[in-house]
């Protein structure tokens, strides 16, 4: 089986590092309100602290930009690029006590997202891709996704509050499990055939399981059933997963907005 592609062991340890802050504060975490009305705890600052420290020492001319704050422009280098920093991904769940959560990185030069990685402290499980050398969930590297028609045994996830926002009549199942990072990575992993992702997402919470995604042959598609080009299109509303649960996600029976009363 080959090796994982440069920079696993050094992003692997990064992520364990600040994965392992935000355990130290797990089940006792301090938490307030941002202005979005979103949750943000003591855990959060101090996991976004250890991974912008980490990705400076290493990426010395890269940009920076974390949901918490942290801000630095790329340098003058050709090779520079931008990395974009969730420390806490499902920071409800953490709050909550759940194992869906953890810190997620990606790394976006003029090509476009060029490395990603996902790490779930409580479940010691790291996901990693680079553009064009695969995708791996800790060191075994993941097959390409298995196309299928959705059945009443197939798996599709959903926003917490998907219920508030539409409706979908899949025959199968449908899971939730308080991170967007997580349902992209395990999407890719194949525990389930499609996602939607609600309008208001960031970068920080796409670009690693989005990089997965393509390296595994899922697609990513907006509503109008073209493809997502995150970097243009943030915050829009899209599915994701295999090719034809996509397409049915889009179809007559798939994702529909709820009406106003």
């Amino acid at each position: 089986m080959p090796n994982p592609p440069t920079d696993y062991d050094a992003l692997g340890a990064l992520l364990r590092t600040a994965g392992a802050a935000a355990r130290e504060c797990f089940g006792r975490a301090q938490t307030r309100r941002k202005r979005d009305g979103t949750v943000v705890t003591e855990a959060d600052i101090a996991a976004e602290a250890i991974l912008v420290e980490g990705l400076r020492a290493r990426w010395p001319g890269d940009g920076l930009c974390g949901e918490e704050g942290a801000r630095r422009d790329a340098g003058a280098g050709a090779s520079d690029g931008i990395w974009y920093i969730d420390p806490i991904d499902g920071t409800a769940s953490y709050v909550e006590g759940l194992a869906y959560w953890g810190s997620a990185v990606a790394r976006v030069d003029s090509a476009g997202i060029e490395v990603g990685a996902f790490y779930l402290p409580r479940l010691d499980e790291l996901w990693f891709a680079r553009r064009g050398e695969g995708a791996w969930r800790d060191r075994e590297r993941l097959q390409p996704l298995v196309d299928a028609e959705p059945d009443r045994h197939g798996v599709i996830f959903l926003p917490s509050r998907f219920h508030q926002w539409g409706r979908v009549d899949h025959p199968g199942k449908a899971r939730n499990l308080g991170s967007i990072a997580a349902h992209l990575c395990l999407l890719a992993g194949g525990a389930a055939q499609g996602t939607f992702i609600p309008p208001g997402w960031r970068l920080w919470d796409v670009l690693a399981g989005l990089l997965l995604l393509e390296e595994v042959g899922g697609v990513a598609l907006k509503l109008d059933g073209t493809p997502l080009r995150p970097l243009e299109d943030t915050r829009e509303p899209f599915v994701a997963g295999t090719e034809t649960t996509c397409r049915f996600l889009l179809g007559p029976r798939g994702i529909r907005a709820r009406q106003s009363p």
